[in-house]
């Protein structure tokens, strides 16, 4: 069996990643979904959060937004609206979208408005969260 797969995550705005991978942890719509080489096939909904990539021994991590995953053979491809690196993230902006989502939620009682609230709060937390897991990781 292969050590690896091929992994694309690729944005509207550009390939965010792609090179050989020997795990991936991402939110699917039942969860955490573990892919490992020889994974089955699979086309699944991929959730707003954090994604762990296994590269060389090493865990990167990435904020996400909501898309879609395939895997086939032994090639996993990544569809999101977007992906972002720890060091990449503005935290202190994210922590203000944060704060704007949590008083647009208390705010309004509009369903379509509360989605919206509710998806940029999950936003926000995942940026921050991913941002705060690789600076736990380099300490």
């Amino acid at each position: 069996m292969a050590k690896t797969f091929t992994l694309e995550i690729i944005t509207p705005y550009r390939v965010f990643f792609s090179d050989k991978a020997e795990n991936l942890i991402i939110n699917s719509s039942d969860g955490e979904l573990g892919l490992l080489p020889g994974h089955e096939p699979i086309v699944t909904p991929v959730g707003i959060g954090i994604a762990k990539i296994l590269v060389d021994g090493e865990w990167k991590i990435a904020s996400f937004s909501d898309g879609f995953l395939e895997m086939e053979g032994n090639k996993a491809t990544v569809l999101v609206g977007a992906a972002e690196w720890p060091e990449e993230i503005d935290v202190e902006r994210a922590e203000r979208s944060l704060k704007r989502a949590t008083e647009r939620l208390s705010d309004t009682s509009m369903p379509w408005e509360k989605r919206r609230a509710t998806l940029a709060l999950h936003r926000a937390q995942a940026r921050i969260k991913a941002a705060s897991l690789a600076k736990a990781n380099k300490a």
